[in-house]
């Protein structure tokens, strides 16, 4: 369970940092369609700029989709090094039962010491790797802490256009809304220029 847990997590990490360069793309798409499209009338403007909005929405499970595949059971926390690396793992040498095998003066000087684990430092082997290497790790830690970032920002993001919202409703029921004037005249002469067929409404409120 837990490494099911954790294999979900990586794709969403990796689906999260390669939806900021698929999502810059169609973003230049969209861009350039509404360069193309600038005397095309408002309704294909808007099909267009819905079948943008549509891409923009889809992308996320289109590269879940894809990237699932290659992403590895193994947690992303231990799976850079392991790959740069690309060794077996060490056998340990038993020193309590290969002492026979030594001078005896090789343990009189450590008597009563006998190492029971050696581990490697992460921060040395991650400055030894390649640069291709380190990379990889990089990207693996973005996509390890993207997820977690994500849910922090998005209640919090939520949180600020619930407010804006609210600020707008009590803006809109204090306003007053305008019937004439200049205003409402340019703003008709707009509408007619990228053809809405509904009046424009513009209210003030002090």
């Amino acid at each position: 369970m837990q490494q099911t847990l954790t294999h979900m997590w990586s794709i969403a990490g990796w689906t999260m940092l390669h939806y900021v360069w698929t999502g810059l793309a169609f973003t230049g798409v969209a861009w350039l369609g509404r360069l193309l499209l600038q005397r095309a009338s408002s309704r294909v403007r808007y099909l267009y700029a819905v079948a943008c909005f549509t891409c923009l929405a889809l992308a996320p499970i289109a590269v879940a989709v894809l990237v699932a595949p290659h992403i590895p059971l193994q947690p992303p926390a231990q799976q850079p090094l392991a790959a740069a690396l690309d060794t077996s793992p060490i056998e340990l040498l038993d020193l309590e039962n290969a002492a026979d095998d030594f001078p005896a003066d090789v343990f009189s000087a450590n008597e009563g010491f006998m190492p029971q684990e050696i581990s490697a430092d992460a921060a040395i082997l991650e400055q030894s790797l390649p640069a291709t290497a380190q990379v990889t790790f990089l990207l693996d830690r973005l996509a390890y802490w993207a997820p977690a970032i994500w849910l922090v920002g998005f209640p919090l993001a939520c949180g600020w256009l619930f407010t804006g919202l609210l600020g707008a409703e009590r803006l809109r029921r204090r306003s007053r809304l305008l019937s004439d004037g200049p205003i409402i005249a340019a703003c008709q002469r707009l509408a007619d220029a990228i053809k809405i067929r509904r009046a424009p409404c513009v209210g003030v409120c002090e």
